[in-house]
């Protein structure tokens, strides 16, 4: 028997299909058969009560609903036309805003808020429901009720707090949070209150009539019902059915992309050069439509407008560059890419596109493909936001794609991202020390873990030949890894007491960032058995912090922290000892709280703290936004604290002559020098160094790193050897 033909392949996916759809539905739709709508939504924005003038936006079109399977239903949009009506003491001024330049990308999107009309969450369609529905609008509570007839259909009523509603800006904001759950009748926005009302027809089992209407009521300076209010009205009507092909055309790309021509780019470009004297009102709508625009080009027409746009005026390559961080298309990252790797913009260009790149909203992988040759930059000045920019349009990839870790692109991408890491992170040099240190930032950022990385990583902080600080680095890299990594590797260095302090707190900070009743019950074996102050100082208080919080993002560790009574039997102050600080509030009424957490710690092998970093955290409705994180470590300053508080050190207070002070000259020098060669702190602590980074939404921004001239810390003259050792002149 030879192998199946076409047909029998696709009716096997047919039934496989209809075999994955066995729960009876409420609705009964024609498989192969489609269905009209009328759709009409319409905008209006007034101020109750004090004004009869309003602004409106009315949108109508054709929604065709295609029934592939009992349980898959697909839409396609047609005949799309705007209009917006200004009212005004009773006159109406109606204009149709250039139909074709909205219809054919509106036509391009499945809109989720008509959708969001047709959905209808009930069991059974005569019996009132609760729950809570997830549709555009984010996981609202919503409430189902059997109203009556009209005529032959079933009336149903449905309601929605808003205002309720979990997630409702998570799809739509730049600013990427981790979701947390909280019990609070309020998870939006409190300055405004939401509700929305539907009222559905279902007719011979299929929806015949859906009329909504949305209330957005600004709450400061309202009365009631009065105040600035927008309604927003949406009426969806069944016609006669469409016996025409059932099957679903080909759709659109949906993406950001939209048929402009070149030439509607160069008018602009030249308009707003007109006006580059002064900034006009007008000028910020010209420019957004240059973006737009920007978006429906390729590569090749935007490279092109960019070349020509010098010609057109001395700043029309500027505003080119200007626009094309915000466009966020394949083809604008590819041409931003070119031009850097390049070397053809300037580096304030470069750096400031690669920033922007840290907050891009989408990332498909095509764009991710383009981003990956940011890694072959060579110029010193822009490779290292270059590195962590790539490691960032990865992560935002990842989070929209959830089979990412077995994206051939994605791993391809990781694999060229770690690579100066080499077996196990080992430099021979300084260059290539800073070099593996930013690859490990880079990776942080990503957050991609296949076995590979994990395993790299792990030799990395496990090597006894690596510095501190690539082991902190690796561990940290830790960060946005899926908590189902293994880390065993971590546990072990966490309860090794031979390893330096700043290695095993950062291992502590790693395992907590996956807290589970294991690892509580690890920490709280290894701190009873702690004999390391340093490290049982920082852990004691950063688990008594963590009951004590008012993070809501917390409450999860906190249960698990409920039952955990420990004696504090460590000194924690702080001029010896590493500890955490946490300051943190919140607001149940308004849904909003913030903490601020600092982590000092010190090394086992220096009495100056070793690193400082302080994380502001920003809780509102129901997001979890990790703002700001800043930082500094230092090494080698021994030498300089002595230096400086030493006799005759610039700081140094001298204290009255003692009565025997001749005795005691005589012999000073000999003191002097015995102490210089057994107590070096030069040779024994290395050259003073200092890193500095910082991290916005938890993707590291800056980082750089600084060899100290303690000469330029000192008041007076001084000569810095290239041992980096020093003298007072």
């Amino acid at each position: 028997m030879g192998p199946p033909g076409v047909l029998g392949v696709l009716a096997l996916l047919l039934v496989l299909q209809l075999a994955a759809c066995q729960k009876p539905t409420k609705f009964k739709y024609t498989v192969g058969e489609s269905y009209r709508y009328k759709y009409s939504a319409s905008t209006a924005s007034t101020v109750l009560g004090v004004t009869r003038k309003s602004t409106n936006l009315t949108l109508e079109c054709d929604v065709i609903v295609h029934v592939i399977t009992p349980c898959e239903h697909a839409i396609t949009i047609e005949n799309v036309q705007l209009n917006t009506v200004a009212e005004d003491q009773g006159s109406t001024v109606d204009r149709n805003i250039e139909s074709d330049s909205f219809s054919s990308p509106l036509e391009s999107y499945h809109l989720r808020g008509i959708v969001s009309t047709l959905q209808n969450s009930m069991d059974r369609i005569d019996l009132d429901y609760s729950d809570v529905e997830r549709d555009v609008t984010g996981d609202c509570p919503v409430s189902y009720a059997v109203e009556g007839t009209d005529g032959a259909a079933l009336v149903i009523s449905k309601k929605r707090d808003l205002n309720a509603c979990v997630g409702r800006f998570a799809h739509t904001s730049h600013i990427q949070g981790v979701g947390y759950s909280i019990k609070s009748p309020v998870q939006n926005i409190p300055v405004v209150a939401s509700t929305s009302t539907c009222r559905q027809k279902v007719l011979t089992n299929r929806l015949t009539s859906v009329i909504c209407e949305e209330r957005h009521l600004l709450k400061p300076f309202s009365n009631d019902e009065s105040g600035a209010v927008t309604i927003t009205s949406q009426n969806l009507t069944l016609v006669p059915e469409d016996t025409a092909n059932a099957g679903v055309s080909e759709s659109k790309s949906a993406s950001h992309t939209r048929e402009k021509s070149l030439a509607d780019a160069k008018a602009l470009v030249e308009e707003l050069c007109e006006n580059d004297s002064e900034v006009r009102v007008e000028s910020t709508t010209k420019f957004s439509q240059l973006i737009d625009d920007l978006r429906g080009m390729t590569h090749a027409e935007i490279r092109a407008l960019h070349q020509h746009s010098p010609s057109i005026c001395r700043h029309g390559q500027q505003l080119i560059e200007d626009a094309l961080p915000v466009v966020s298309t394949a083809g604008s990252l590819n041409l931003m890419t070119d031009l850097i790797v390049d070397g053809k913009v300037t580096d304030r260009v470069a750096n400031t596109w690669l920033l922007a790149l840290n907050f891009i909203p989408s990332v498909d992988q095509e764009m991710l493909r383009i981003a990956s040759g940011l890694l072959e930059v060579r110029n010193p000045a822009v490779a290292t936001r270059a590195r962590l920019a790539a490691g960032a349009v990865l992560y935002q990839y990842c989070r929209q794609h959830e089979k990412c870790d077995r994206d051939s692109v994605a791993l391809e991408t990781m694999e060229q991202l770690v690579r100066p890491l080499g077996a196990d992170c080992r430099a021979n040099s300084e260059e290539e020390e800073r070099k593996v240190l930013l690859t490990l930032r880079a990776a942080g950022n990503a957050g991609l873990s296949p076995p590979s990385v994990v395993d790299t990583l792990n030799e990395c902080f496990m090597s006894r030949d690596n510095p501190a600080r690539i082991k902190v680095a690796a561990i940290e890299a830790f960060r946005r890894f899926s908590c189902t990594v293994r880390r065993d590797f971590m546990r072990a260095v966490f309860r090794d007491m031979a390893e330096d302090s700043e290695v095993r707190i950062a291992a502590y900070l790693g395992l907590m960032r996956c807290p589970s009743h294991q690892e509580v019950g690890l920490v709280r074996a290894a701190l009873e058995r702690e004999q390391v102050n340093q490290v049982g100082s920082f852990v004691w208080t950063h688990l008594m912090n963590l009951q004590e919080t008012a993070s809501p993002y917390q409450l999860e560790v906190q249960g698990l922290l409920a039952d955990l009574h420990l004696q504090n039997k460590f000194s924690i102050d702080t001029r010896k000892y590493s500890r955490n600080f946490e300051i943190s509030g919140f607001n149940s009424e308004y849904h909003v709280g913030a903490s601020l957490d600092s982590n000092l710690v010190y090394s086992s092998k220096s009495y100056i703290p070793r690193s400082l970093n302080s994380n502001l955290t920003l809780q509102m409705f129901g997001e979890s936004v990790n703002l700001l994180e800043v930082g500094a470590r230092v090494e080698g300053m021994e030498r300089l604290v002595e230096s400086v508080f030493a006799p005759g050190g610039g700081l140094h207070n001298a204290a009255p002559e003692p009565l025997f002070r001749s005795r005691r000259d005589a012999t000073q020098r000999e003191k002097l020098e015995k102490i210089k060669a057994d107590f070096d702190a030069a040779g024994r602590m290395g050259d003073p160094q200092a890193f500095f980074h910082m991290k916005v939404k938890q993707r590291n921004m800056v980082k750089q790193s600084r060899e100290i001239n303690p000469c330029l810390l000192l008041s007076g003259s001084c000569a810095f050897s290239s041992r980096n050792l020093f003298r007072l002149i």
